[in-house]
């Protein structure tokens, strides 16, 4: 585990970088989703260098992206401040002033040390706004530092031939936040997991359009939620299934923002599923775990197996697999979760009587996890549905009706909860969800 620090002061970070001569790579714009930043242009000459500073009582971890060539170099760094005990929360306004002068204080002390002339202003960049060093030595340079939301950037620019400024501000000016639309995309590609095999088993097996109800050749499926308190529509999930009707990829979302990516495939003829949870630093989220991917997705014919931190064996091609039992109309009965180190993670049981569906969900002793009634109509479709407590009593009860659209599938469904409170007893509107459907041809 790195070791936090202060901030790396200015005249070490120039010494260290100095030594770069990779060539740049003038690709066009370089975006970050988990840096929330584009640059122009090209790719970083090497790769992000994790960081963990603290300052003060603020921990900070954060990442370096070093961009150029042999005469100039840029460096943009990113931090997430946050208390210990106060981890998730915003940062106060007051707290950004006193990291950004406490930077200000250890950046003049070092050009003061290093007797380099140097002088202060404040900068605009578009919408960005913060406090610029430039600085007049063997290497021109150009140090600004801002906050945007939580987050603390530092930019950086030298040059050892620049005879002014402008070269290097003008690049440090191509620098841009990136917005909510393209904020997400970027974050769901660096956490992609990796693609498993589609290949699948000979002889019938259910498919998952038929397990979810689905008619005809469903390609994907993209879903949001409208609440009705605060009244507010963001993305809820999205589906995407092969012509045979399994799904490839689902990705739920929370929030508005990609939460976990699932990669879908087949492994030894075994349902078996990648993972990729997304971890937005510096963002007023605090669903998710991690951006590592769980899975490995160990390439065909190479070797799959290896140890975890405890020295277990583990199979790197997925994160879970799946073992199922179906009954003789090929409703699903049983599905195991089973973790690449072969432990059970949890059991899915399905019960059936009529048109009620009671799901169970248990560990892998058995104990009880989860538990939910469903009523369904003649089409399969959930009309009501019961949250149970570990004795089988309802603790809540939600209600759907639907929409169609031409080949039967749902494009609108409406929820209302029971309510309980003061007032008038009976089911309230809670929410809505909306689908968008495409069909392979």
């Amino acid at each position: 585990m790195q070791t936090p620090t202060r901030f790396v002061i200015f005249f070490a970070l120039i010494l260290s970088i100095s030594a770069l001569t990779s060539a740049q790579n003038d690709g066009g714009e370089f975006v970050s989703g988990i840096a929330r930043f584009g640059f122009t242009p090209g790719v970083p000459i090497v790769d992000a260098k994790a960081l963990a500073v603290q300052q003060g009582p603020y921990m900070m971890p954060g990442e370096a992206f070093s961009f150029g060539d042999e005469s100039r170099v840029f460096v943009i760094t990113h931090y997430t401040p946050f208390e210990p005990q106060k981890f998730g929360g915003d940062i106060s306004p007051a707290s950004k002033a006193a990291l950004t002068a406490s930077l200000r204080k250890e950046l003049i002390a070092d050009f003061q040390k290093n007797n380099a002339v140097f002088k202060e202003l404040a900068f605009t960049s578009g919408s960005l706004k913060g406090m610029e060093f430039q600085v007049t030595g063997t290497r021109r340079s150009i140090v600004r530092v801002f906050f945007i939301g939580n987050r603390f950037y530092i930019l950086l620019a030298t040059g050892k031939d620049v005879k002014e400024f402008a070269p290097l501000s003008t690049r440090l000016d191509t620098f841009r936040y990136l917005p909510r639309e393209e904020f997400a995309p970027a974050m769901i590609r660096e956490a992609m997991p990796a693609a498993l095999p589609q290949t699948t088993p000979s002889g019938f097996l259910p498919t998952d359009a038929l397990e979810m109800g689905l008619k005809g050749r469903v390609k994907s499926i993209i879903e949001d939620i409208e609440t009705v308190t605060p009244k507010k529509r963001e993305r809820n999930a999205e589906f995407y299934f092969s012509s045979n009707g399994f799904i490839t990829r689902h990705i739920t979302y929370s929030g508005g923002l990609a939460d976990v990516i699932n990669n879908y495939g087949w492994v030894d003829g075994r349902r078996s599923v990648n993972v990729g949870p997304i971890k937005y630093f510096g963002e007023p989220f605090t669903f998710s775990a991690s951006k590592m991917t769980v899975g490995f997705g160990a390439r065909e014919g190479y070797n799959y197996l290896g140890r975890d931190l405890t020295g277990r064996i583990v199979d790197r091609r997925y994160t879970s697999r799946f073992e199922e039992k179906y009954d003789d109309s090929w409703r699903l009965v049983e599905r195991k979760n089973i973790s690449s180190q072969g432990d059970v993670n949890f059991v899915d049981k399905h019960i059936y009587d009529g048109l009620t569906r009671t799901v169970r969900v248990e560990d892998n002793s058995g104990g009880f996890l989860s538990s939910k009634k469903e009523i369904l109509d003649a089409s399969g479709n959930i009309v009501e549905e019961q949250t149970l407590d570990d004795r089988g009593k309802a603790n809540s009860i939600i209600r759907f009706k639907y929409q169609f659209d031409a080949n039967g599938n749902w494009v609108l469904k409406t929820v209302t909860v029971q309510w309980r409170g003061a007032g008038p007893k009976g089911f309230r509107p809670h929410s809505a969800y909306y689908r968008t459907i495409t069909y392979h041809d």
